[in-house]
């Protein structure tokens, strides 16, 4: 029986563990799904431009996480991966975050 207990307590911690470690990964698939069914904008390639640009990111997760915020505010993303060509989606270039700096990856 003690067995039986021990055995559920770290089964139950297991799966805690998990939880906590997917936690980040989790938010950024949900905000992939609400961008694809469209309930935030119509930004319905936003998944793939986000791929693109996260794809050589040292934090994609994160990458990913505040592009996909951006692209449904400005419904486009910047060519590349990195920097602000002139005149590329000139709402992603300027969203700024609560220090000034650029929001947007």
């Amino acid at each position: 029986m003690a067995a039986a207990q021990k055995t559920l307590a770290l089964l139950v911690f297991c799966v805690i563990v998990m939880q906590v470690q997917n936690q980040g990964f989790a938010s950024v698939i949900m905000q992939r799904s609400l961008l694809q069914t469209g309930d935030a904008g119509n930004s319905t390639d936003c998944p793939t431009l986000c791929d693109g640009r996260c794809a050589v990111a040292g934090r994609a997760n994160r990458c990913l996480q505040f592009c996909l915020i951006c692209c449904g505010k400005c419904d486009c993303v910047p060519s590349g991966t990195y920097g602000y060509p002139p005149g590329d989606c000139v709402c992603y270039a300027n969203l700024k975050n609560s220090k000034g700096g650029h929001k947007c990856p």
